[in-house]
């Protein structure tokens, strides 16, 4: 349960489907704690930087993340709105000029440089390693390291500039409104992109800071963020599915700003006691109406799978979907601790509890470009999904495009690493699937 709480909580400023982030952070909140606690005894009285510099760096590491991305969809001869999941070095990855993910190459290339190699995970960076230029991927790799070690050197700074003469509270929320915006606005020019609603809010807090350190009076800014996100709660309103993305994006564009508000708000000097009580009670009803997807997840998660259950799983050994056997009764969430999956992609599949088995099979229309040609019954069968598709067309020079339909089982656990086996059992070890609707 703490859990649950813990990530809906960190995907407010740090959203995303991974539940490493939450580890990530609780270390980061750590660290920088530390590094005030050891600054307190140990004051370092020549480092003064200009923060100008490292509002550069960040700026030119998104723009750089962004030309990534443009470069990629260039390749592959897609449009600048397109959806897409690639899938390469048995690893999985989607993106849209939206929330790009290219950059994550980055934080694979890294990895790598450390004997760390095909990590098998959905939404993870190495699916661009081999197709992006080295050249390019070491380039970003180094402006992330560079943003890294700026990011800590200036959290110093910040802390000789902005807790003189400041009483507990304020320091408190300091440095933990720091930890939030920083892990925000870097997670996000790695997973995002300069076009993100965390990117834009973050930096326009980082602008209201920077007037108040210039002495000027901010509360009617607070008012207008306040109002702002009450009248994005009434756009959520007309929004018939409130767990649809257009509604969870409002929703936690709301949570965010309010989070903020509420943490810059109590580093003021003085605060009033009855505007904190409204600005709280507003963020956690928005923090709740926005963790809906968390809530399902962690109900998913819950639900218990006993001895004498058709349980359907991912068998990575057939690279199909097998039925598992169960020596002792355990939760869902237990089983995909044990082995290593994410619970957000479904990784079991229980008909009569997490879904209908003979219910009608969902049909997917998809493109999907290769470096080599799908000839007809090339692709493999598999137990769960049936494919139905036409020869492949010449894309351009070096890419075939082909239209492939979908039928899956109402029961499929890991839709999309099913349908990743089929190809690689298929011989196609690198794909780009086009706009396919499945994916949310």
């Amino acid at each position: 349960m703490i859990e649950a709480i813990l990530h809906s909580f960190v995907n407010i400023f740090a959203g995303g489907r991974s539940e490493s982030k939450i580890f990530l952070f609780l270390i980061y909140l750590i660290i920088l704690f530390s590094i005030f606690f050891i600054f307190k005894k140990n004051k370092i009285k020549n480092l003064s930087l200009n923060w100008k510099y490292f509002g550069l760096t960040i700026i030119l590491f998104y723009i750089y993340g962004l030309f990534i991305h443009i470069f990629y969809i260039s390749y592959f001869g897609l449009d600048l709105n397109t959806f897409f999941i690639t899938g390469n070095n048995n690893e999985i990855s989607s993106s849209v000029t939206s929330h790009i993910h290219e950059a994550k190459s980055f934080v694979a290339n890294i990895i790598s440089y450390f004997g760390y190699n095909n990590l098998s995970t959905i939404d993870a960076g190495g699916s661009y390693l081999n197709i992006i230029p080295k050249s390019l991927i070491n380039l970003g790799s180094i402006l992330l390291i560079i943003v890294l070690i700026q990011n800590f050197l200036y959290f110093i700074s910040f802390l000789k500039k902005e807790i003189n003469n400041k009483n507990f509270r304020q320091i408190f929320f300091l440095i933990f409104g720091y930890a939030v915006l920083s892990f925000s606005i870097i997670k996000t020019a790695i997973d995002g992109g300069v076009l993100s609603i965390g990117f834009l809010i973050g930096v326009f807090f980082v602008y209201l800071f920077i007037l108040r350190s210039k002495g000027f009076s901010i509360f009617n800014y607070y008012l207008f963020a306040i109002i702002s996100s009450l009248s994005i709660v009434l756009c959520k309103l007309y929004i018939a599915n409130v767990y649809s993305s257009d509604a969870l994006i409002l929703g936690q564009i709301t949570s965010l700003i309010l989070l903020y508000v509420a943490i810059l708000y109590l580093t003021e000097d003085k605060i009033r006691s009855r505007f904190l009580f409204q600005i709280s009670i507003l963020f956690f009803a928005s923090w709740i109406s926005t963790s809906g997807r968390d809530i399902d997840i962690y109900t998913y998660g819950k639900n218990l799978i006993n001895k004498d259950e058709k349980v359907y799983f991912y068998d990575k050994s057939k690279q199909d979907v097998g039925l598992l056997s169960i020596e002792e009764n355990l939760s869902i969430k237990a089983f995909a601790d044990k082995n290593n999956k994410n619970l957000s992609y479904m990784p079991i599949s229980i008909p009569g509890i997490t879904c209908i088995e003979k219910s009608a099979y969902t049909a997917i229309d998809m493109n999907i470009i290769t470096f080599d040609r799908i000839n007809q019954n090339q692709l493999a069968k598999s137990n769960f999904i049936i494919t139905k598709y036409n020869d492949s067309v010449i894309y351009n020079k070096f890419l075939w495009k082909t239209n492939l339909t979908m039928y899956l089982n109402p029961c499929s656990p890991e839709p999309l690493t099913i349908i990743d086996s089929i190809l690689k059992k298929s011989l196609i070890k690198t794909y780009v699937i086009v706009n396919p609707v499945f994916y949310d």
